[in-house]
Order: structure tokens, then sequence, then C-alpha cells
């Protein structure tokens, strides 16, 4: 036993002693140990770690500490005894993100059996990459991960909205949209189609980056408000305002604005838009629905004063480029709650998401991730994890309907009277008054029938 005592102390030396960063992580994913060296390159000696316990997710945490633990984690594959190579990232104080390759080692008698793991890292950092490309040759749900990484680094910083990660024109666009107008005070409406984020969006310029406090902010519903209820509304946030300080902004903030009835347009105009009622207002509707309202008699004026800016959502159908990268960001969400860890999705599983309509845009993909994420039994994700619809939908793609045909009733039924025609006098051996007899025609008609169709009629005795 002391043999055994001092090789245990000796181990704990020769890892103190390395120049590399080395941390232990037990079965639970909790952070055991870390050498000198490890402290040293997260630029904190006296940080107390040990007993934190690492997701695998990106997503930041209510205190820097806690955020930072998570980009230890190793790719959930590693706890089933596999031996993995990842990219591990520290945010130092003062917001320097740092990053270095990490080799993960399972230890254990039986490596598959939720083994420790030992992480050792290179004695370099990663230059900060533009893209994950630079970040050195990764596996693809590994490559996701990264990518989501360097989105809450460069772009959550400035918007609290994880719809808006992806690198498709049309989101850029949004991005830069938001950012001019989460820093002005102008009035916004937000557009776009169900389950594309449009609140969202609207409470991200809200509470953006205007200096200082947000003020206070008064959500609406437009379908469940008349003229009376809208006007109690109004005056009691008015009151309530009177309780900030004044210089802090004011936002109210109209849901389906489309929804909006006539007489309660007349109060908006009246109590908003033209007492002095220093407010800033912000929009969400669905696209063309005011379109329609013009001509049922929306008030021209009132629209034209609400849309100072308009940020248009488009569906997620056309930036499907983005939709990846957005799949893993709902996938470590659900991760950073800590009861499953799931490390990405399969080339197949990526392809059979991009194949899908999504007719409820961002929402319904998160709730497919949300119930894949419970579904899995492995690390990654895989298509039998899919909820029933996306197959359904795949086997729908895969059976075309036919092409629609036309039919031409006149001639379609002039092929059928002469099929039944040459039947009735092939079964009455020639004889026409026979065949006129069981067509129920005269047999002079019947013969009219023969000389338009071209059949000689070569008449017998009996006829």
């Amino acid at each position: 036993m002391a043999r055994s005592a001092g090789g245990t102390n000796d181990l704990a030396k020769l890892l103190a002693a390395a120049t590399m960063p080395i941390y232990l992580l037990d079965e639970t994913r909790h952070l055991r140990y870390a050498n000198q060296a490890f402290y040293d390159w997260i630029g904190d000696p006296g940080a107390k770690l040990l007993g934190s316990r690492c997701d695998y997710h990106s997503q930041p945490k209510s205190t820097e500490i806690l955020g930072s633990v998570a980009g230890l984690c190793p790719p959930p594959e590693v706890f089933r005894g596999e031996r993995k190579r990842a990219i591990v990232s520290w945010t130092r104080s003062g917001k320097q993100l740092v990053r270095r390759w990490a080799e993960f080692l399972p230890l254990g008698e039986d490596p598959s059996d939720r083994p420790a793991v030992l992480a050792v890292l290179g004695i370099t950092d990663i230059s900060e990459p533009h893209s994950v490309e630079s970040a050195g040759r990764v596996e693809a749900p590994q490559e996701l991960h990264e990518l989501v990484r360097h989105f809450h680094q460069e772009i959550r910083q400035q918007f609290a909205l994880q719809q808006l990660i992806g690198s498709s024109s049309v989101i850029r666009k949004v991005r830069q949209q938001i950012e001019l107008a989460a820093s002005t005070l102008a009035n916004v409406m937000i557009i776009g189609p169900p389950g594309s984020g449009r609140e969202h969006v609207a409470r991200t310029i809200a509470y953006g980056k205007i200096t200082g406090d947000p003020g206070p902010l008064l959500p609406i519903d437009c379908s469940v408000v008349d003229h009376e209820i809208l006007e109690a509304t109004l005056e009691a946030f008015r009151r309530r305002i009177g309780d900030f300080p004044k210089e802090l902004p004011v936002t109210l903030l109209l849901l389906d604005l489309q929804d909006l009835p006539l007489d309660a347009q007349s109060v908006l105009e009246q109590r908003v838009c033209r007492e002095d009622f220093p407010v800033r207002v912000l929009t969400t509707a669905r696209p063309q629905s005011l379109e329609g309202r013009r001509e049922e008699g929306f008030h021209h004026g009132l629209l034209q004063w609400l849309t100072t800016l308009v940020i248009e959502l488009v569906p997620l159908q056309q930036r499907l480029e983005d939709l990846p990268a957005l799949a893993q960001l709902y996938l470590e969400e659900l991760n950073a709650q800590g009861k499953f860890q799931r490390s990405g999705f399969s080339d197949e599983v990526l392809d059979r998401l991009a194949s899908y309509s999504w007719p409820n845009n961002v929402d319904e993909l998160f709730a497919v991730v949300k119930q894949a994420h419970g579904a899995s039994e492995d690390p990654l994700i895989q298509l039998h994890d899919l909820p029933p619809q996306l197959h359904w939908a795949a086997q729908v793609a895969a059976r075309p309907p036919r092409e629609k045909t036309t039919i031409d009733l006149d001639h379609f039924l002039a092929e059928i009277e002469e099929e039944l025609i040459h039947r009735a006098v092939a079964d009455s051996q020639g004889n026409k008054a026979q065949a006129a007899r069981s067509l129920g025609i005269s047999r002079a008609r019947l013969h009219r029938r023969l000389q338009q169709l071209g059949v000689r009629d070569s008449r017998s005795p009996e006829d």
C-alpha cells in the first residue's frame, strides 16, 4: 500500500510539473483536478473550479466561471469510451477567448462504462478564427460546435437572440438592421411568417444597445383589444411611466398589428401619435397582411408613422444554409440543462432537416431538436430519433403526385360509341336491325353512324 501511495504521489508531482495544461473530469463531468499549467493558461491562478460541472454547450451562464467551464467539456462520445481530439476554450477576464487543441483520454477498467476523462492540452493557443475552418481539421459535429461558440463570442454579445445565428446574406442583413434599430429610438416594424421569432426580435431591439436602463416596455396583443381596452391600457401605462426617470426610453410593443380594429387605430393615433406621449413603438405583422388591411381602411398615416424602419424575417426555408448551425445551437441549449449530452447530428439527419419545408419556421425546428435530443440514446442524433412528421414528409416527397392530364370529352365519348357499335354488330353477326335493337337506337341511325365511322355496309338478306 505504501508503494501504491508513493506511486500516486509521484504521478501527482509529474502532472503538476507538466508544461502542458492538464485537467481531469470524473464520470459525472465534474472537474476534479487541474495542474498549475492549466491555471496559468486560463490566467486565474486563484480560480475555484474544482467541483464545477462541464456540459457540452456554448451558452452564456449567470457567472463568467460557469460559462467558461462549459468550454472545457469534451464531446459526449468521450464518456462512452472513445478517445477524441477536440478544441477547448476559456474566456479570460476582459472577455478574451483563448482556445487550444486537447486530447481526451477515457480512463478506467471499462472505458465504455462512463469513464473518467483526462484532458491534455497543446502548448500553443489557436489564433482567433474568422471561420471554423481555420481552427484545423475537425469532425462535422465539432465544427458546428465551434461555429456556435464563435457566434456566442462575436455576435451574441450584441444580440440576445438565438435565431440570428448564421452566415446567409439575409440573416446578416437582419443583424445589421437590428443593430441600427437597437441604437435608436425610431419606430420599427418587424414582418415575418409565424414561428420566425418576430416578438423575440422586437424585444431584442427594446433591450438592445441603448445606453443604461432600457426603460419600461408595454406589450399589447392587437388581436384581443378593442378601442376601450386599448385606451384604458395606454392611460394606465402613462401613469406607470411617471415613476421612471424621464430620460429613460418608453417602448410600446404592438403584436400582430394587422389584427388591430379600426376604432382602436383611432385611439392609437390620437393617444400616441398626436399627444405629447414620448414613446417608441415596435410592431410585428405577418407578410402581406397589412396590404389587405389598407383596402379595408387601415389608417394610412398611422402605418407610415409606425414604419420608420422595417425589418423582414424570411422563412427558414429561404435560409437553409443557416439550418445546421441553428440546429446545433438549439441542441447545445438543451445540453446546458445538464440532463442529456449530445454532440450533434449525423449527416443523414442534417440532410433530412434540409429537405423539410418547415411551415412553422425556427419555432418548429427547436421543437424537432428538443424531441430528438430526448429520444436519442447516443451522443450523435440519428434518423430514427427524429419525430414522425419529418419521415412522413420525406415519404410524400419521394412519391410526387401524378401530373394532371386533360381529357377531350367529345373524342373520348366518340371512341366509346364506336367500340359499342362494333361490338353490337359483331354480336349480331352483321344483322344491323338486331344490332340497332341491342343499342336502343333506330336502324336508320345505326346506318348513319356506320357511314360516319367508315364501316362498309354489306347488307344481308336478313337485314
